[in-house]
C-alpha cells in the first residue's frame, strides 16, 4: 500500500510520518513520531546484560537537524540523479540516522 504510493508527493518531516504511521499501524506498543531516546539496535549479552550494539544511532537531540539533509538532498537531486542512486542514498541516509523507535527498517525499503 505505501509502496504504491511512493514518491507521488514531496519528500517532507510530514511525509516521513506519515508513512511511520502507515507502515507501523498500531501504536499500542511503540511510540510514533521521530525518537525522543536513545537508540539501540542489538542484542544483550546473556550473562551480564552488557549491551551488544549492531547500530549505535545518532543522538536523539540531532534528530531534527538531521532529518532535513535527505530531505534537502531529496529536493536537490530530483532530476539531477538516476533514481535508484538517488533512491539508495536517501536509504543509507534513512537507516543511518535511525530517527525512529521501530519502523526504520521498513520503512527506509
Amino acid at each position: 500500500m505505501v509502496i504504491g504510493k511512493a514518491g507521488r508527493g514531496p519528500l517532507d518531516e510530514a511525509e516521513v510520518l506519515r508513512v511511520q504511521r502507515i507502515a507501523i499501524g498500531d501504536e499500542r506498543f511503540v511510540k510514533l513520531g521521530f525518537r525522543t531516546e536513545a537508540g539501540f539496535v542489538g542484542d544483550h549479552d546473556r550473562e551480564t546484560q552488557r549491551p551488544i550494539p549492531d547500530h549505535i544511532s545518532a543522538r536523539h537531540e540531532d534528530i531534527a537537524s538531521l532529518v532535513r539533509g535527505p530531505i534537502a538532498f531529496d529536493h536537490a537531486a530530483e532530476n539531477e540523479l538516476d533514481p535508484v542512486v538517488a533512491a539508495a542514498v536517501l536509504a543509507f541516509g534513512f537507516v543511518f540516522i535511525y530517527r525512529f523507535e521501530d519502523g526504520n527498517g521498513r520503512i527506509h525499503r
